[in-house]
């Protein structure tokens, strides 16, 4: 991700790649809001004395801060694309999905709840994946 913000132009002449980064930043500002800042780890495991958030983003999707990553990484290549900063999105696709499938892993073991919340909600991508 810090290579897609370093290698964005300061100038925001597209609207709709702009909008991609805004809603991202709003989405992942959402989520570090239900899941409370205190309680935000780039780890993926709980901490302990974490809590299962089902409210908020979350309610639709388990993993909205990965999402919000995903989208304002679209953003960035969209409003300034080149090949290799398509590849290294491209590339953090398989690594928040493998942080997802560690962290849910970990979520199932440690909330009763998970499973039942896992199977009502998506992933990323509201009512898709």
């Amino acid at each position: 991700m810090a290579g897609l913000v370093l290698g964005t132009e300061p100038s925001w002449r597209r609207p709709a790649s702009a909008l991609l980064v805004v809603a991202g930043g709003v989405l992942g500002a959402w989520a570090i809001l239900a899941m409370r800042l205190p309680r935000v780890t780039p780890w993926p495991e709980p901490q302990a004395g974490a809590e299962l958030v089902m409210h908020g983003p979350y309610a639709w999707i388990r993993h909205p801060m990965y999402a919000s990553l995903l989208l304002a990484g679209a953003g960035l290549v969209a409003h300034t694309f080149t090949v290799g900063r398509l590849a290294a999105l491209l590339l953090l696709v398989p690594v928040l999905c493998l942080k997802m499938w560690i962290e849910e892993q970990a979520l199932r073991a440690r909330f009763p709840g998970y499973a039942a919340y896992a199977m009502r909600t998506k992933r990323v991508i509201p009512f898709v994946f």
